[in-house]
């Protein structure tokens, strides 16, 4: 489920279920501070969602940034270094998807919910002789 939805959206699941599962299992307490809670959760989370369509840098700050892991069928190292996945994850994931070489990738991201987003190579034969075998 967390690679299906983004990092605050999350946030704020885990944080409506804590406030509103104190009312529940214990019915000394009241149901006011889950309440209030929720509409701060709620409120918070619109903003956020609003401020990011309008600004791409609180975007990139709130939402964390894409990184291009494959470009024209190389690997790109550094952004595989800043966003800790291992050529074994990589791989893996292609394999997944039927994808025999890097020739066969124009672009693959890593997006910030952790979900991998892969843009085909119109032509892959060209660079099949060029690319590392998976």
């Amino acid at each position: 489920m967390s690679a299906q939805i983004s990092r605050n959206k999350m946030a704020a699941v885990v944080s409506l279920a804590a406030a509103v599962g104190i009312p529940l299992m214990n019915l000394n307490r009241g149901i006011l501070p889950a309440v209030v809670i929720t509409i701060v959760i709620v409120f918070f989370t619109n903003f956020i969602s609003r401020r990011t369509a309008k600004d791409e840098k609180f975007e990139s700050l709130t939402q964390d940034d894409y990184g291009a892991l494959v470009i024209d069928g190389a690997l790109n190292i550094g952004v595989m270094e800043q966003t800790r996945v291992t050529r074994e994850r990589l791989f893996a994931q292609l394999r997944m998807l039927n994808k025999t070489h890097l020739g066969m990738i124009k672009r693959l991201y890593f997006e910030a919910n952790g979900i991998f987003s892969v843009v085909d190579e119109p032509n892959p034969s060209a660079r099949f002789r060029s690319c590392l075998m998976i």
